[in-house]
């Protein structure tokens, strides 16, 4: 699965940016996936990083995008940022 994540924002404003090729089983496309396409009415209003993540995934012919606020974003997307960071 081809990537590309790039966050904003935040107290320095600076971009970062993450882009490459990741292995991932059926299971963990498919939560991750579905994770794209979750979005939570519910605030978290302790978590303010202030951050904007855009999401764009390509599986195939297919095209995935999203863009999450800090509060807003799923775990399972946290999850794979932290994973594609290191």
């Amino acid at each position: 699965m081809k990537y590309q994540v790039n966050v904003e924002g935040g107290f320095t404003g600076l971009l970062r940016e993450y882009s490459g090729e990741i292995g991932l089983g059926s299971s963990g496309v498919k939560d991750l996936l579905e994770a794209m396409e979750s979005v939570s009415g519910e605030r978290n209003q302790k978590l303010r990083d202030g951050l904007l993540y855009r999401i764009t995934l390509k599986e195939g012919d297919d095209v995935y995008r999203a863009d999450f606020y800090g509060p807003h974003l799923p775990k399972p997307i946290r999850d794979f940022i932290d994973r594609i960071k290191e």
